[in-house]
């Protein structure tokens, strides 16, 4: 059996049979969510009520808030408002391509370094490769179907 050394050149720095590797993943935190269109999708609490009221934003100024339901339109006064949030959806693309490089990345790491001593699952690390983007893809669009957004909170000034 070859060394990992002589196959991986990064390994020479390590000690120990397998290569570490490290991957950086960047991860970015939303931007603070504002409504800030006409249409987007909001909920609300408002005083003395403590249940969720769902709408599209009609209008937003310093002092009321409208929101337009399927059959009315309410406004109330942002002092009366206890909890704002905004419907983010999660960006597909963006998703499909993390989770698709994340599974190439993983079974291509496992297949080159030889996890547990055992061969590639496929029979070479261009195989193990494919069929770790493929499984990504597919969890990636699982993920998505379950969990396609989130609410996020809306700061309103003077809180």
């Amino acid at each position: 059996m070859q060394n990992s050394a002589n196959r991986f050149p990064c390994c020479s720095y390590f000690p120990g049979k397998a290569c570490i590797l490290t991957l950086g993943l960047l991860v970015t935190s939303p931007a603070a969510a504002l409504p800030q269109s006409a249409g987007d999708s909001v909920r609300i609490r408002v005083i003395p009520s403590n249940e969720w009221i769902h709408g599209h934003l009609v209008s937003l100024d310093s002092s009321r808030i409208v929101v337009g339901s399927l059959d009315s339109l309410k406004s109330w006064t942002l002092d009366s408002v206890t909890r704002l949030e905004t419907w983010t959806p999660h960006d597909t693309g963006e998703a499909l391509l993390a989770t698709t490089l994340s599974g190439a990345i993983g079974f291509g790491i496992c297949a080159a370094v030889r996890c547990g001593g055992y061969p590639p699952l496929t029979g070479s690390v261009g195989g193990a490769i494919a069929l770790g983007a493929g499984l990504g893809f597919v969890l990636g669009g699982l993920a998505l179907e379950i969990s396609p957004g989130q609410w996020s909170l809306v700061r309103l000034k003077g809180r």
